[in-house]
């Protein structure tokens, strides 16, 4: 993780983000659409009403962003040219796929072709940000309004009512990082019409060692009845910056899934917001960091049950070797009429050393008098006695640990329902490791 202090005359992050967008604004005003520009200038002002985030504000006392000050990042440029095998281990099937290269649309490498009728893949600026404004109503979200403003398109998949998207759908975003530290801002938008059904792979690849800031924004809208799975997974290197915000609005009787696992890179922070505005809505969040040396993770949720009858489910965990840090901070909010709440937040540490940090902030705001909400956090080391007892049966002691990691981050990583995700995932965090998933 990069760290680094500024004179108090040397430009802020700020200053830098409000720099990129002035320069940027001819180029995006040529090809915008009625009405983009102004929804883009109102994301800029947010943003710089906001500012980058510091220490003393209560939702970033744990992650520490005074390096982004000290990085001269530009404006990730043109999309680089991409060889198609540099993608294809992170492909996940044959279903439809867009591909975005430091924010701009590729062609050559993307293929929606395969979309079955009803669903439309494809590269555009949202018409609005409705889902944005529902999800930040209770804590602003500064990153994802610089996204809204910097993004030069975004990838949109769209379901029509009733539609099931019978194979997986894949955003893939690549951001070619080189000598100098670039920005890059990737954006999805996910709309699920009523009684649609479709599952969305998110996918981030970072293609070489320079330092790279992406600031990226996904929406999901889930209409009444609609039913979203939504899977991310990120390829970093050590020198990135991940700020991601994943928002969600969900109507009557509606559900969605949505998990994220973070394996490295400089500093991650996901921003996890659920609406459920609709009776009966349903909505599952879980997460799981493996660190292993000078790494930073921070899962903050914020899930608000606006109508009577909804469940929503919360599950994170990390595993922190080296000097690795991680952070959950959630939030279950119950409106006054939302009766019949039913909500469950859970998040278990693991720490392998001594210098491995975690810090875990369960919350529950209540407003409603019926309602039937839990959380909990462990923070803890392998337990010993379980080790001695498989070591007993005669294991070695690396591939006992290794076998109680495996089981222990495994409950997350089996939620996954696209195979090929589940098992890229099982072979990268376990394969290094001793009797893991992922070995011979």
């Amino acid at each position: 993780m990069t760290t680094a202090t500024t004179s108090p005359s040397a430009a802020t992050a700020t200053d830098r983000f409000a720099a990129l967008y002035e320069g940027a604004r001819a180029a995006l005003a040529g090809s915008a659409r009625d009405g983009e520009m102004a929804r883009r200038d109102a994301a800029m002002a947010r943003f710089r009403e906001m500012g980058v985030p510091r220490r003393g504000d209560e939702e970033w006392k744990y992650t520490n962003l005074a390096g982004l000050d000290a990085l001269p990042f530009e404006l990730a440029g043109a999309a680089r040219v991409v060889a198609p095998e540099a993608v294809e281990p992170a492909l996940v099937g044959a279903g439809p796929r867009i591909v975005l290269v430091n924010g701009r649309f590729d062609e050559r490498l993307s293929d929606a072709t395969e979309a079955p009728a009803g669903v439309t893949v494809e590269a555009h600026v949202p018409a609005d940000a409705s889902v944005l404004d529902r999800c930040t109503d209770l804590a602003p979200l500064p990153f994802a309004r610089l996204c809204e403003a910097l993004a030069p398109t975004a990838a949109v998949v769209r379901v029509a009512p009733g539609v099931e998207a019978a194979e997986p759908i894949q955003a893939v975003f690549i951001t070619t990082a080189g000598d100098a530290p670039v920005a890059a801002f990737p954006r999805l938008r996910v709309e699920a019409g009523a009684g649609a059904s479709v599952t969305v792979v998110e996918t981030h690849l970072v293609m070489g060692a320079g330092a790279t800031v992406a600031a990226s924004l996904t929406e999901i809208d889930a209409a009444d009845g609609a039913r979203v799975v939504h899977e991310c997974t990120a390829d970093l290197n050590e020198s990135s910056w991940r700020l991601a915000a994943i928002v969600i609005r969900q109507a009557r009787s509606s559900r969605v899934e949505s998990a994220a696992v973070a394996t490295g890179g400089g500093v991650t922070r996901h921003d996890f917001r659920a609406s459920l505005d609709g009776p009966g809505a349903d909505c599952a969040l879980r997460g799981l960091a493996m660190l292993s040396r000078d790494e930073h993770v921070d899962n903050h949720l914020l899930v608000r049950h606006a109508a009577p009858e909804c469940t929503s489910r919360e599950f994170f965990k990390n595993v922190l070797d080296g000097s690795s840090r991680g952070v959950f901070c959630g939030r279950i909010h119950v409106d006054q009429d939302a009766q019949k709440t039913d909500g469950v937040q859970t998040n278990a540490t693991i720490l392998l050393s001594d210098d491995a940090e975690a810090q875990s902030r369960p919350q529950l705001e209540i407003y409603a008098d019926d309602v039937k909400c839990t959380h909990g956090a462990t923070v803890g080391q392998l337990d010993e006695g379980a080790v001695f007892y498989l070591r007993s049966r005669g294991l070695p002691e690396a591939r006992a640990r290794a076998l109680l990691i495996d089981g222990f981050a495994g409950e997350i990583l089996d939620a996954y329902t696209v195979a090929a995700v589940r098992d890229r995932l099982k072979s990268a965090l376990f394969g290094p490791i001793p009797g893991g998933a992922g070995a011979a």
